[in-house]
């Protein structure tokens, strides 16, 4: 881990401290500068989780990935720094309306006395911050509102409040996951026939109050509450598209794209 690259990539120029502030600075960072998104799955690729790998593509290459690399990269860079991170794996609700497999990654920082919920991974409607690891504390984040919920059977459910309602975006229970349990879950989500990252084309890039979202051709931009959207179109003005909003420049053309849906 070159920290020093790594903190210009998320456009953080100054030194980063092993406290809660430095936590929020870094995981504000990475969320706005390296975009959620799963185009290397799309080109037939594997993706890779040797922390090596990791640099190389979205820090020397500046492309992005998915949870499993973002979050990856974030534990890498807070190793360096001097946090203790821990990884974990959970259970996506949002979007089913029940628990699905243990397939997305997040982290647990302990800082200033006391855990955080660390995610830069969720893409769409994730954290934009640190929450604190505490059950029904509502947290503000730049106007979005998220809480912790306690699940007998799933252990915390973290919530969003989405049109004056709590939703379930993922459970996570605090046991421990080893190398192998997340090499399993990334060739699960990224190779299996059905998986959502297999059928769409996804990109996700956080504002300062709001983000930007791809879903295979809608591009949605939230800013301050207003939701515009827009249709890409296909060829050399979708490539574009990637690079002005979420400053992706792939090493292949539009039609080394596999087909959506396949």
């Amino acid at each position: 881990m070159d920290i020093g690259a790594y903190l210009e990539r998320i456009g953080l120029a100054s030194p980063v401290r092993p406290n809660a502030e430095g936590l929020r600075n870094l995981q504000r960072g990475q969320l706005t500068h390296i975009p959620f998104e799963n185009f290397d799955i799309h080109l037939g690729r594997d993706i890779s989780l040797r922390p090596a790998d990791l640099f190389d593509k979205l820090v020397a290459r500046r492309r992005g990935g998915y949870c499993f690399e973002l979050n990856g990269l974030l534990a890498c860079a807070l190793e360096s720094l001097g946090y203790q991170p821990r990884s974990h794996l959970a259970r996506v609700i949002f979007g089913r309306g029940f628990p699905g497999a243990r397939t997305h990654q997040v982290l647990i920082v302990h800082a200033e006395g006391r855990d955080w919920l660390v995610d830069v991974g969720f893409g769409g409607p994730g954290l934009r911050a640190p929450l604190p690891l505490e059950v029904e504390r509502e947290d503000m984040q730049d106007g979005e509102r998220f809480r912790l919920h306690r699940d007998d059977q799933f252990g915390y459910v973290l919530q969003k409040n989405i049109s004056e309602q709590w939703v379930d975006l993922y459970a996570v229970e605090l046991q421990p996951a080893l190398p192998p349990d997340f090499e399993m879950a990334n060739f699960f989500v990224s190779r299996h026939p059905q998986s959502y990252f297999r059928l769409n084309r996804v990109a996700a890039l956080q504002r300062e109050r709001g983000r930007l979202r791809l879903l295979n051709f809608t591009l949605t931009l939230e800013d301050d509450g207003v939701t515009t959207s827009q249709i890409l179109p296909a060829g050399e003005g979708y490539m574009s598209a990637l690079t002005e909003h979420f400053g992706l420049k792939l090493d292949q053309r539009y039609d080394d794209l596999l087909p959506i849906g396949v």
